[in-house]
């Protein structure tokens, strides 16, 4: 998820400095903002329309320049929706640690994760549009710099770790998903190899070490389909009003198509719906709703058309009466994304998303809207003292999520959702949790520690152009994309990698020698499969032994038919 966005709400590093993450409409304040977070502005949501364009599109006489237009953007950073990004990304930890805390529901933080991205996505791209900026280019850089240097550093770390530390067969099929984990494919991998097995809840954490990436796939697809379809729309569309009516039409049919869709078709083919990304795109196109809502163009726009309906609602409601239903809606919005990780239950994730789905993205949506700021003009705001500026008046939900540790977690939300999975896998899954809750904390603790580092040391150096320019950075990117996918397909077509000077075959208990189950020695890695390592993994034997063992962390997983090595051979 990210950002599940993929974009972090907290992109705007150095810029956040400036009153109120403000970008002004002139002045050395607003070029140091420009200046600064030009390569990572995902936090920034545009509030303005930019320069004033005629019926083709062109700048009318006397109007702003072109570095004008740019300055003339409100260009805010928003610490809440980092302060959200920890509601989602924390009770997905929690979830999958063996509900730690009681998040029953926390796969639901993926659903908040969605909206939060088609927000900021969809914002970023119609601000550029409206800017006259060359879209695809600048928004595909912007997303190599966002994902690929923390998911590449995953990547070598695990190659390492599970080339001298995992079984063999464990090691060959985790580099099998981290190829389509390369090509944005997660989502299509885990359908296929799953569906007859019950979808993703039929996956243990030891078969599956990247099955997070699914939802990574989704978005990332979304990124490739979003800008293409609004750059189309805004080339053949000449004038400013066709535009924004075609792009509502367009948003509108897809998101009923997909949400009825959803919601028809999960009782038959839940694996399909979970997994793709037809099935989930209502969820990232109502975070599109509000970025074209929240902006000053989309307010103006539903303020002619309620004026038009005879429904002047300024003419109703006080300024306290606004801000009354603002705070009322930020916070039902968060009390029933509160209510929905505790009263979903893990039965109910094998119908999932259907239209339980519902429940999360409307809190994401009313908390997105109802913390929305309000900027009030004030004098000598700007660093130097020179020039008026705007101050930032926020709800009290706003504030609360405004939470400095809620925000710093947030920030590397990104990193800790690709991190605590394998985490899990690799030092035992679900034996851990379910006899040492403490354990399980501890284990997020090193998540968040990892994270931080993977987002301080690598993230951060490749979103600033100042550190890896364009060039450079796609000439790195594409070399290290290629050898990494070279190397994940020669070991998977190859079967090598994994250790087996640290495991043996149980020959006592009438298995053969060749048998893929594998039992403590006594040099074994601690971190990884103990004496209660679930065996159903690795040969037809083992599923008859597992039999015989206590039931799993997942009771009602439907029975497997096959093992997923045979899956694998079958791929291949």
């Amino acid at each position: 998820v990210p950002d599940l966005e993929e974009g972090d709400a907290g992109e705007v590093v150095e810029g956040r400095d400036h009153p109120a993450g403000l970008r002004l409409r002139g002045g050395k304040q607003a070029e140091d903002a420009s200046h600064e977070t030009e390569a990572s502005d995902d936090a920034c949501v545009p509030l303005s329309g930019g320069v004033k364009q005629g019926e083709n599109g062109e700048k009318k006489d006397g109007e702003a320049s072109a570095v004008e237009a740019d300055v003339s953007w409100r260009f805010i950073y928003r610490p809440e929706i980092d302060g959200l990004r920890f509601w989602a990304v924390m009770p997905v930890v929690f979830y999958h640690y063996g509900t730690v805390l009681g998040f029953t529901g926390g796969y639901a933080g993926v659903d908040v994760f969605f909206v939060i991205s088609g927000y900021l996505i969809t914002s970023i791209v119609l601000r550029e549009l409206c800017m006259g900026k060359p879209v695809l280019r600048h928004f595909w850089e912007r997303r190599v710099r966002r994902l690929f240097p923390a998911i590449a550093t995953m990547f070598v770390c695990l190659y390492i770790y599970g080339w001298f530390m995992l079984a063999p067969s464990v090691y060959n099929n985790f580099v099998g998903e981290s190829i389509f984990g390369l090509i944005a494919g997660s989502n299509f991998y885990y359908y296929v190899t799953t569906k007859d097995l019950g979808g993703y809840t039929a996956a243990g954490p030891e078969a599956y070490p990247l099955l997070h990436f699914w939802s990574l796939a989704v978005e990332e697809q979304f990124y490739l389909v979003l800008p293409v379809v609004l750059v189309c729309v805004w080339r053949f569309c000449k004038t400013d009003r066709k535009r924004w009516m075609t792009t509502l039409g367009v948003f509108g049919f897809v998101f009923l198509a997909s949400f009825a869709f959803s919601v028809g078709y999960t009782p038959i083919n839940n694996p399909f719906c979970f997994y793709l990304l037809f099935a989930r795109a209502w969820e990232l196109l109502i975070g599109s709703f509000i970025g074209i809502a929240t902006s000053d163009l989309g307010i103006a726009a539903m303020s002619r058309v309620l004026v038009g309906l005879g429904l002047n609602l300024s003419k109703y409601f006080s300024p306290l009466a606004k801000r009354l239903m603002l705070e009322a809606t930020g916070w039902l919005g968060f009390g029933l994304i509160l209510f929905v990780y505790f009263y979903f239950t893990r039965e109910m994730e094998y119908t999932y998303p259907y239209y339980y789905a519902l429940g999360p993205c409307a809190g994401a949506l009313m908390v997105i809207v109802g913390t929305t700021p309000v900027f009030k003009p004030t004098k000598d705001l700007s660093k130097d003292g020179d020039g008026d500026g705007e101050e930032r008046i926020m709800t009290t939900c706003g504030l609360f999520l405004s939470f400095s540790p809620f925000v710093w977690i947030g920030k590397i939300s990104y990193a800790l959702y690709l991190w605590h999975w394998p985490l899990w896998c690799f030092q035992g899954g679900e034996r851990l949790s379910w006899n040492n809750v403490v354990s399980a904390l501890m284990l997020t603790m090193i998540a968040i520690g990892l994270s931080a580092v993977s987002t301080h040391l690598i993230e951060q150096p490749f979103r600033s152009k100042k550190h890896v320019d364009r060039k450079s950075l796609w000439i790195i990117s594409g070399i290290v994309w290629a050898a990494l996918l070279s190397f994940s397909i020669s070991v998977y077509v190859l079967d090598v990698g994994g250790s087996n000077k640290t495991i043996a075959a149980r020959a006592d208990e009438g298995l053969n020698s060749t048998s893929a189950i594998y039992v403590p020695t006594g040099d074994e890695p601690f971190t990884f499969f103990l004496e209660d390592a679930n065996p159903e993994l690795f040969s037809l034997e083992g599923i008859e032994a597992s039999k015989k063992k206590t039931p799993s962390m997942y009771p009602n997983r439907p029975p497997k038919t096959e093992p997923n090595v045979a899956i694998r051979n079958i791929l291949r």
